[in-house]
């Protein structure tokens, strides 16, 4: 009986052994979407820096803050549409960092070619607000 058994375990040793193991499904993980990884900022203030020297350009100065330490500021979107001035800063969410929930004040600033000098509307769309200035260039 012992020996039945003794030749019993050692089956089962070489059948546990020997069989090769089972492949792993790997389920991809999808790609998080873009407006994950890029965000509108939270934004403050649009100056016009009035000590730029070149003609036909403005600089302005836009101020804000990022959501939290995760996030790198990325750039600021300008779209010119006659008289009127779109700025919308991004920032890029760092997904692999882990940082407390706290908001991080930025200064940027922007060329922006015109025209002719005048009156000019700055729209500065931001993290749920936006906020609007008019600039006299001259």
């Amino acid at each position: 009986m012992r020996y039945i058994l003794k030749i019993f375990l050692i089956l089962i040793f070489f059948l546990t052994a020997c069989t090769t193991p089972q492949k792993q499904v790997v389920i991809p993980q999808p790609e998080p979407s873009i407006e994950h990884l890029i965000q509108k900022t939270y934004v403050e203030t649009v100056e016009l820096d009035r000590t730029h020297p070149v003609a036909n350009e403005m600089k302005l100065i836009v101020r804000g803050q990022l959501p939290s330490p995760a996030y790198v500021f990325d750039v600021v979107d300008v779209v010119k549409d006659d008289h009127k001035i779109y700025l919308t800063p991004f920032a890029v969410f760092e997904e692999k960092t882990t940082a407390l929930q706290v908001l991080i004040p930025y200064e940027t600033s922007v060329i922006v070619r015109i025209d002719s000098p005048g009156e000019y509307n700055l729209i500065l769309i931001g993290r749920g607000i936006t906020l609007r200035k008019n600039v006299f260039v001259d």
